[in-house]
């Protein structure tokens, strides 16, 4: 196999490997530096089916960390990132382009590892009175989803 034939093949199982284990991968990313070390870990989801995709930017402490179209999948999707952030406090905030107004303001202490979560939530059906939103905790411990 010639060189230029080996690279090809390498370039695209790792391109295939990044796209089937990247929970980040697909049109969202990192903007803040990935860590290998990290002490502040981010999941971020579209749990609407009747928004099936939505633009999801997230700030910490004023800088632009994450940005994307967050397909609902399956719903059950949460894709990943990770940050080194510096001890102390600290602000995460959370909007949407495609419904303005709707933000999530986290403030966090980081004196231990930190996980956050953030999900979009909407049902167009007015009997379900599910008024766009986002929603979000941080954790001390590794959250679980279903």
């Amino acid at each position: 196999m010639s060189r230029l034939a080996q690279l090809s093949t390498l370039v695209l199982v790792l391109s295939a490997a990044g796209c089937a284990t990247d929970p980040g991968a697909g049109s969202a990313r990192q903007h803040l530096p990935v860590a290998t070390n990290p002490n502040f870990t981010l999941y971020v989801s579209n749990q609407s089916f009747d928004r099936e995709v939505v633009d999801i930017n997230v700030q910490i402490d004023g800088q632009l960390a994450v940005t994307g179209d967050f397909d609902v999948e399956g719903q059950h999707s949460w894709h990943e990132f990770k940050f080194e952030l510096a001890p102390g406090d600290h602000v995460l905030t959370a909007t949407t382009d495609d419904v303005p107004g709707v933000t999530l303001e986290l403030p966090f202490n980081l004196a231990t590892p930190k996980y956050a979560v953030t999900n979009f939530w909407y049902a167009a059906d007015p009997a379900a009175d599910q008024p766009a939103q986002l929603d979000g905790f941080i954790t001390s411990e590794p959250p679980t989803f279903q």
